[in-house]
């Protein structure tokens, strides 16, 4: 129907706006436990329940709304149950600072006709102390609210009208309780069991601590035990070494002996004997026997250095009984021979020249550092090379110095003049008396048969033993000196092995009064 409002002729009076009252400035959400609360407001209120609808009201659906005289403040969705529990989404735009509403159950059709409805003074409620769902509700519905959360009261419920159905509801009975009556007697007794028990619980730990100390002594007397065994058995093997060692040191003393009664036939017996029980007790006892037998290879080289010596003292006899002609000629070619060796060193000297560079010496322009510094200092992919080379060319002068002067080394030297030199000990290894004195005296050359023992690395490098290395550097250095020494001279030069060996060729090319 289209009446005047309707054409925009009459506008439509204005709704009264309720007056609220303005919430205190020192307003606080408090909820104690008192039936009658001036500061409950309808803004503190988050749900709305009601319990016990009746069933005509639920079949067709319903709304809650929520008014304050002819005023609609909220309105919920359709519901069809008979314990509806509703959560507005929001809260009302007015009417917030209320504190008497009303809640009405309007139907779900037509014109919202009201068809239940309560009024709910939030001063006048009371707080509901159990879960609704423990609860047996009246017939008739009840009001129940649900105020905001906060730290000092959380999940408080409200009901206007529990003073009307407190005394009709009953609660829930518990299947699972039980009636339990304790007597002061009990507790006693109860007391001094515990006692009891806590003594026993002592005891037992203390009877623990004793055990595990025990426990802890026979494992430490145990452990002795183990380390006296170990040091019984190093003890014994120690012995039979020591034993090995004086029986062959015995047998040695016993060829002495022979040897200086002149028994001739008998010590080629003994030394024979002395060389089966050798490798007896070399098979036994393993390497570390061999070093203490090395006195033997004297003995045995004693009858050629005794016919040597008897050739020498033949040919001295001979020499000097002969005319002064003969003596000026062998004067002569001795000269001529010294001649020739003083001219030789010298193009030896060119070959491999050796220069002072105050720290350290170079031979053809590749220097080597001092001996101490050649121990100490790790190997470096640059200089690796350089320092096995010049080792090499000074293995070849040693060598090379030895034939031209014929002078017997101590050592016997490997691929000299090659970056992987090695020194052999002929102290140290008994397959090099095997070797032929034109070969063993004055150094192995290149197609050597290699010994089985004794032969030491001179070449440096990270891969290998630096413990090897240093053997090597101490074996040269003494094969130098002994050099000089068999040459006359009788000054050492430890610092480097450079310096020894220019040392003998200003010695056997100047003479002993320019010697460096």
């Amino acid at each position: 129907m289209q009446t005047l409002q309707s054409w925009g002729v009459l506008r439509p009076a204005a709704k009264e706006k309720i007056q609220e009252p303005k919430p205190p400035e020192n307003d606080e959400i408090v909820i104690p436990f008192s039936s009658e609360i001036s500061g409950r407001r309808l803004r503190h209120i988050t749900v709305f329940a009601l319990r016990s609808m009746p069933t005509e009201l639920v079949e067709d659906g319903y709304v809650l709304q929520l008014a304050s005289g002819p005023m609609l403040l909220l309105e919920s969705g359709i519901l069809h149950t008979r314990n509806p529990t509703w959560s507005p989404p929001y809260a009302p735009t007015a009417g917030t600072e209320l504190q008497a509403f009303e809640l009405r159950v309007a139907a779900a059709e037509g014109a919202r006709e009201v068809r239940w409805s309560a009024q709910v003074d939030l001063r006048q409620t009371d707080v509901v102390g159990e879960d609704l769902r423990h609860l047996d509700l009246v017939s008739e519905p009840v009001v129940v609210l649900r105020m905001r959360n906060t730290a000092a009261l959380p999940d408080v419920w409200l009901t206007p009208g529990l003073g009307r159905w407190a005394g009709e509801r009953r609660r829930l009975p518990n299947r699972n309780a039980s009636n339990q009556q304790i007597r002061t007697s009990e507790v006693c007794q109860s007391g001094a069991k515990v006692s009891k028990l806590c003594e026993e619980l002592h005891f037992w730990r203390d009877q623990t601590t004793e055990l595990q100390d025990q426990l802890r002594g026979l494992l430490a007397k145990r452990r002795e035990g183990f380390a006296r065994g170990e040091r019984h058995v190093t003890l014994q093997r120690r012995l039979v070494e020591l034993r090995a060692t004086v029986e062959q040191r015995r047998q040695g003393l016993d060829l002495l002996r022979a040897e200086v009664a002149g028994e001739s036939g008998d010590t080629d017996a003994r030394q024979r004997r002395w060389r089966r029980s050798a490798a007896g007790v070399q098979a036994l006892s393993g390497d570390g026997v061999v070093a203490s037998c090395q006195p033997t290879a004297l003995l045995l080289g004693r009858p050629r250095l005794r016919a040597a010596e008897a050739q020498v003292e033949t040919s001295r006899l001979g020499v000097s009984g002969e005319d002064g002609k003969v003596g000026l000629q062998h004067h002569k070619l001795c000269c001529q021979l010294r001649c020739q060796q003083i001219r030789l060193l010298n193009e030896v000297r060119q070959v491999y020249p050796l220069q002072d560079c105050g720290r350290y010496w170079t031979i053809r322009g590749l220097c080597v550092a001092s001996t101490e510094r050649l121990k100490h200092q790790d190997p470096q992919p640059e200089t690796e090379r350089d320092v096995n080379t010049a080792l090499g060319f000074l293995s070849h002068l040693l060598v090379t110095l030895a034939r031209l002067l014929q002078v017997p080394l101590s050592v016997a030297l490997r691929r000299p003049g090659s970056s992987r030199s090695a020194v052999v000990n002929l102290n140290e290894t008994e397959a090099l008396r095997a070797l032929s004195p034109s070969r063993g005296a004055f150094g192995l050359g290149r197609g050597g048969k290699r010994p089985a023992l004794g032969e030491w690395p001179l070449h440096y490098s990270r891969s290998g033993d630096k413990a090897h290395f240093e053997t090597a550097l101490r074996l040269l250095s003494d094969g130098l000196n002994q050099f000089l020494y068999s040459r006359g001279s009788s000054s050492a030069e430890r610092g480097n092995l450079l310096k020894c060996a220019d040392a003998i060729l200003q010695h056997e090319i100047y003479g002993s009064e320019e010697t460096a």
